[in-house]
This record gives C-alpha cells, structure tokens and sequence, in this order.
C-alpha cells in the first residue's frame, strides 16, 4: 500500500472510530435485531474461469459460502460488459435506458434517487440505515455515482489494490457493529490483472485468489463481531472477461453467490438487474414498487402464499406394505399439472424425503407433486417398485379432482434407481405385465413428460458387470435372470407414443456409465419421440449440493428441468416457468 492509500485508510479509520460512539447511541434506541446485507464486486472475474478455480480448490471461502447456500448464474444482457455499465446495473437494477450509462465511453452520472444507497436512505430515513461503498476503482465509479455520494456513510471511491480496500472495509464492519447497513466493497484485482497479463494467466488467477481470501477475512470480521447472524453477504462481478484475451467486450456471462439459501431463477439465467432487487428484497423493500419499478427479480422473495404440505399419506397396501407419499399442494388457484418424483439409491435404499427441496420448488410454480416411497429390493425384487410407482400415478388420477390436477398432465422426475423408475413410467403403458394390482386399475399409469437423471436404462448391458444394487434388484445376475433383466430395461420400450423425455447425465459418471443414457436418448429419437438431452460436462453421479461444482450442476439440471415441464405440462398462462 503506498502512503497516500494508508494516509486515506488512517483518516477514514479514525473518522469511523469517532463517528461508532454516535452510531452505537442511536442503536441502543432501537430496541431489535435489523437485517443488514454486503455486496462484494469481483470485477471482471469471468463465470467460466471463477468455476474451475473452485473446481480446483483454490477458493475455498467462496464454495462454503455456496455450499452453504446459491451460486446463481446471470448474463449481462442491456449494456456493455465493461465496470461502468456493469456496477451502474447491479447498484440499481436498471439498464442503460434509465441510469444513461451504456458503457465505459457512453455514460453520464447515474440519475439521483436510483441507486440501492439513495433507495435504502429513502425508504428507512437518514439514520435508520447505514451504507458505505469502499472500491478499488476511482474514474469509472465516481463518474457513475456522483449523485449517489451524498447518500453514502462512508465511501472511497478511489484507485486502490485489495489489501486497501480489504482493510477499509473491515474497519466500515466495525463502525457498523450496531447498525442497519448496506455495504458494497469493490475489488479491480482480477479485471487489471486480465487486461495486464490475459484471462487464462496466474495473475488473473492469483487476482481472483486473492479476493478469495479477503473475503474469508470480511466474514471472520462479521463473526468477531457478532454480526454474521444479522448479514447478508453477497458476492457477484460486473463482467466476465473475453476467453484467453486481455479483453471484455463480449463477457456477459457472470454469477451471484449467496450465503443463504435463495429463490433462484427457476429456469435458466438471471440477470444482472436481478442483484439490486435481490439486495432491496432482503431489506424489506419490494422493488417492484418503487419507482421507476425495478424489473429484476428478487431472489430473496419468499412465496407469498405457502405451499401446503400433506406427509404420510398411504396410496396403496401391498403384501401388507403401505406404500406412502408426501403431497405438495400449491397456494395458487386452478387447474395443475402434477410431477411424480421417484428417489433413487440403488432400488434399496432412499427415501422420499429426498425430493422434497424440489417438490417445494415446483410446487411455488403452480405444480401439485407427489413424493414417493416404494418396496424395497432385495426384500421386493423387480416388478415391485415399477408396480408402486404405477400405483402412485393411477392415486393421483383417482384424486385428481379434489386435488385440483389435469390428469393429461402429469409428469415424473426421479435421478439413479429413480431414474429408471420413472423412464419405466414413461415408456410402458400396462401391455407389459407390469401393472400390478393396486388402485384403480381402469386409471392409466402412464406419465406425459419424464425427466430422467442418470438412470441406468439397459440392465441386458449395465447389469454384464456384477453390481450388488442390480443383483438385489433382479434377485440374481442377468445372466440368471434373463427375462427380468430385459422386462427391467426402459430402453428395450421406446415406442412411437412415448411421451417427451429430459434425460440428464454426468460425462463421469461413474456409478452409471454416461453410455446407458446416450443410448437411450439414440433409441428415443429412432422412433420420434422428442429428447431433450443435457450433458453435464465433469459431473459424476450425483451433485447433491456437496461442493460448489455439485451446486452449479444441480442448478443447472433444475433449471433445464423446469424448462422442460413447464414447455410439455403448463397450461398456456398458469405457469411462467422462471
């Protein structure tokens, strides 16, 4: 740090010092715990490079905050991908049309009243809130935020590396110890170190690292202080960078992480606009009514109305098995379409508890779904599980009325042994002996869209290599049990009349070879069925949320999931789908 940067942090620390005393005698007037949130720019840290680098390991401060909670992807769509228009978005949830900044050479001081600091200080007064805004940069933001200054706590706008900013912004978390705030924190370190020495460089890398670790270091300040139960932390970049080069002209491609759990966009990207409203939302403001309204969404949102949930309730009795499902009803009035969803673990294992983030999840969207249990090999061997699974279908037809679901509009997702389950649904239709004897059997067990997760879908090949799971499920070898073997692989169906099909699979995969599904999708289309198919690049057998990559492929498989459903099952103006 030079000495004109540490004569700038000791004047700022001292102000802060002075001004706590004053902060801390209006904090005891308020009686109650306030919500307060900090976003962090990482500027120019392109999407792509951001998740190798968590792949590596190399930050891992960011992945246990995604591990914790979201890693949103977003795209920069209204604006150049340069600092100016980037941060003139994210600090309003506006684009170019509104603020006037399109871009680092087309640009003028965004309007006042239109930042996140101005709309904060508006909504709680002067003193009911806090904010600061400590950047790395000088030119770029001061000649946006002009106006927004005044609104400002605190604020160095100035040309500073990461160490003055980190340092700054620690000692803003200690000033606001008892307060309400909003904080943003700006560091340049990647976006100088790629246009110096290029986007695939170690400086580029290190830059980003670095960032890494004063984030580590802004989150051990908010615990010493007590302050981590009340904060928000967000983490998000301005612009990506231009594969390999020195550049950002065409780096759209950008991300928010979150630590805490957040609404995320429920079918593909969001957008950069979406921060601001997402920053408002979790500070009690509703940012579509604000004016001008902010067209983002607000990921913090919870539902407005909440889903209603039934558990237990048995849908048929077999050999003196209950067979049971949770229930997820929707607030919303009207027709529904339903999802089954079929948990997987080998077809011995695994519980339906496993579906219920997503059961929740479809169910905000106007979905009815149903979370099933069913027998249980070795004690059950197939057909019993392809039976129950029928069976759960027929109930949801049989009290489709009082449910309020469109029986020609019933879907199923399952991954793994659920996988199959669920494919099993899709491609018979009670010629094939599977049926069993539950329910009502005049009631079709047939489904009309199927999202298939990496599940095995030809035993007469998979089950070639001893494997425990499918032994116990055949209750031999395939080579013992042939006709079971074959009865027990969806691929051997594929059918004209089968309905549209997602199949999601990891390249390395290796409880379930990635083949099984490409055949499949291959025997699909040879009959003109439709197929989606979805190829997670790197991603193995799983990806439930246990690390940041698995966190990037889960939202990633959830979102082409409710594409999907939402393309093959939503009545026209019931279901938005994201």
């Amino acid at each position: 740090m030079n000495l004109r940067s540490k004569l700038i942090l000791v004047c700022l620390v001292l102000a802060l010092a002075a001004w706590v005393g004053a902060l801390g005698a209006l904090a005891q007037t308020t009686g109650h715990e306030v919500n307060s949130v900090i976003l962090i720019s990482w500027d120019g840290v392109q999407r792509a490079h951001l998740l190798d680098l968590l792949a590596q390991g190399r930050l891992p401060v960011l992945a246990s905050l995604i591990a914790a909670g979201t890693f949103i992807p977003l795209r920069v769509t209204d604006h150049a991908t340069d600092t100016k228009a980037g941060h003139a978005e994210m600090l309003t949830g506006l684009g170019p049309t509104t603020t006037g900044v399109y871009s680092n050479a087309r640009y003028q001081a965004i309007p006042s009243g239109l930042t996140v600091f101005e709309r904060l200080k508006a909504h709680f007064g002067n003193d009911g809130i806090a904010t600061a805004a400590i950047t790395g940069k000088s030119k770029n933001l001061t000649e946006t935020l002009a106006n927004a200054v005044s609104a400002m706590d605190v604020s160095s706008i100035e040309s500073q590396d990461a160490d003055a900013v980190g340092v700054q912004a620690l000692a803003v978390l200690e000033a606001f110890r008892d307060r309400a705030f909003f904080a943003f924190f700006h560091f340049r370190d990647p976006d100088h170190a790629g246009h110096i020495t290029g986007e695939n460089s170690h400086q580029y890398e290190d830059a980003i690292v670095e960032c890494d670790v004063w984030l580590g270091k802004i989150l051990s300040q908010l615990d010493s202080l007590g302050m981590s139960d009340r904060t928000a932390v967000y983490v998000t970049a301005d612009h990506g960078f231009d594969e390999g080069m020195r550049t950002h002209f065409n780096a759209p491609d950008v991300w928010l992480v979150s630590e805490e759990p957040l609404a995320a966009p429920f079918a593909g990207e969001g957008d950069q606009r979406d921060v601001a409203a997402t920053v408002l939302a979790r500070l009690g403001i509703d940012a579509s009514s604000l004016s001008p309204a902010l067209p983002g969404r607000a990921f913090a949102t919870a539902p407005t109305q909440a889903v209603r949930v039934e558990r237990d309730l048995i849908y048929a009795t077999v050999d003196g098995v209950d067979l049971k499902l949770d229930l997820f009803l929707p607030a919303s009035a009207g027709l529904h379409p339903a999802i089954v969803f079929v948990h997987g673990g080998g077809w011995t294992s695994g519980d339906k508890s496993m579906w219920e983030l997503e059961a929740q999840r479809f169910a905000d969207e106007g979905y009815v779904g149903i979370s099933i249990n069913y027998r249980l090999a070795p004690a059950y061997p197939f057909p019993a599980a392809v039976e129950d699974c029928k069976a759960a279908v027929r109930w949801l037809r049989a009290h489709a009325a009082e449910l309020d679901v469109d029986p020609e509009r019933i879907g199923a997702m399952g991954g793994s042994a659920g996988g199959h389950l669920v494919a099993m649904l899709g491609v018979t239709d009670g010629s094939e002996g599977l049926e069993g004897t539950s329910g009502d059997l005049s009631l079709s067990s047939r489904v009309q869209a199927v999202v298939d997760y990496y599940g095995p879908t030809d035993l007469t090949v998979f089950g070639q290599t001893p494997d425990p799971a499918i032994l116990a499920f055949l209750d031999g070898t395939c080579a013992q049990e042939p006709l079971a073997c074959w009865q027990a692989s969806p691929i051997k169906y594929a059918s004209s009349d089968d309905p549209p099909f997602l199949i999601v699979h990891g390249t390395n995969d290796a409880r379930v070879p990635f083949q099984q599904s490409v055949a499949f999708r291959d025997a699909l289309q040879a009959v003109g069925v439709e197929v989606e198919f979805l190829a997670l690049e790197g991603a193995g057998h799983g990806w439930w949320t246990n690390s940041a990559a698995d966190r990037y492929y889960y939202e990633t498989a959830l979102s082409a999931a409710v594409a999907f459903f939402s393309k093959h099952l939503a009545p026209a103006g019931v279901l938005a789908g994201g």
